[in-house]
Parts: structure tokens; C-alpha cells; sequence
């Protein structure tokens, strides 16, 4: 369920918007096509993410969980509301010192959203997550579900990666690099790895 929650959910504006624009140069069923690819991949990427977390044991699903939740839902409001793609500037844009912008932007229907959509969905993650594997007494079989949930969640999001270059233009967001694969342009439009892949970015060039 988390999967689809942090892959999916909060990227369904952005996934119409995206039909909207490759519908005309493409037709409706392949703009169709790509965007439910782009949506599979966005998935079986978090959901790679979040098995990788469970083999490392419960704190590291909740700290995964405490990571992706809270930002992702305030990532999502800005994309929705103020139609903007989360890149490195917007990053740089938020850590800056401009008080006056700081407060247009923290506005009540921000903070009840983040509630609701962020703070919320964190709690209730923290409570879910599994315990450690090796805590409970079929240890064996905890661990070969994690695996096993690992290997079929990496190969479904190489799949769909291999099948979103086949079928994909190279329909570039604004701000994609212009060589960009049909990953890459997947991988810029949506949560969370628009911002996960620009705090790198800013963080590497702080250092």
C-alpha cells in the first residue's frame, strides 16, 4: 500500500498533466501508455527503496518512511498548487534567507495540507512498519519475503524502464536535461525522486 501512497498518490496531477501534453503530438492511447509506465516505474521504485529499508530492520522503515513522507507531501502542494517541477533551484529557492517569500508560501491551507497529506500518513507509518526480520521467531522466512519482495520490485521497475524507452518520445520537461532518456524525464517530473535527485545535487555542490 505505501508504495502506491508514496509513488503514486501524490504524482496524479502531474500524470494528467503529462497526458494532456503528449496527447496532442502522440494520440491519447500512447500518451496513455507512457504515463502508466512512468507511474509503474515511479512505484516499484519506491517500493525498492522501502525493501531495501526492511532487510535493514525497522528503524531504517521508519526513518525512510520519516524522509519520503513529510517532504514528499510538501513537495506535492507545490507542484499542484503552484505548478512547478521540483529541481535543484526550487531546492535552493526554499533554503534561501527571503523571509517575506518564506511567509507567502507557509500559508494556513499549506499547513493543513501537510497535516493531513504529511504528517499524518508519517504517524500512521511509524506504527505500521513491520518489526526487524530478525526479531520474530520464523526469522528465516521474514528475511526471504524481504528478499524476495526486493528481487520482483527490481526487476518490475527495470522492466518498466526497458519499456518506457521503447515507447517513449522525448517529450523533456522544462529544466530536463536535453539529452535526457525517457527514465531520466520520469525520474525529473516525479515524486520523490525529483527532490530526493536535487538535495543530492545541492549537497554535493555545497561540498
Amino acid at each position: 500500500m505505501f508504495p502506491v501512497v508514496i509513488g503514486l498518490l501524490p504524482n496524479l496531477p502531474v500524470m494528467v498533466r503529462r497526458v494532456e501534453a503528449l496527447a496532442a503530438p502522440q494520440g491519447l492511447a500512447m500518451a496513455l501508455a507512457v504515463v502508466v509506465t512512468e507511474a509503474i516505474l515511479m512505484v516499484s521504485l519506491v517500493s525498492v527503496l522501502l525493501a531495501a529499508a526492511g532487510l535493514l530492520g525497522q528503524h531504517a522503515l521508519r526513518l525512510l518512511g520519516l524522509l519520503l513522507l513529510p517532504v514528499g507531501g510538501v513537495a506535492a502542494w507545490f507542484m499542484w498548487q503552484h505548478q512547478v517541477v521540483i529541481g535543484v533551484g526550487t531546492v535552493l529557492a526554499l533554503l534561501s534567507t527571503d523571509h517575506d517569500l518564506s511567509r507567502e508560501l507557509l500559508d494556513a491551507p499549506l499547513l493543513a495540507w501537510v497535516l493531513g497529506a504529511g504528517l499524518l500518513p508519517t504517524w500512521l507509518w511509524w506504527r505500521l512498519a513491520p518489526p526487524s526480520w530478525w526479531r520474530g521467531p520464523d526469522r528465516v522466512v521474514l528475511l526471504l519475503r524481504w528478499l524476495v519482495w526486493l528481487l520482483v520490485s527490481a526487476l518490475l521497475m527495470a522492466s518498466a524502464s526497458a519499456l518506457l524507452s521503447r515507447i517513449a518520445a522525448p517529450a523533456r520537461p522544462d529544466g530536463a536535461p536535453r539529452a535526457a532518456s525517457p527514465g531520466g524525464i520520469a525520474a525529473h517530473a516525479y515524486l520523490p525522486t525529483n527532490w530526493l535527485s536535487s538535495v543530492a545535487a545541492v549537497t554535493a555542490q555545497a561540498w
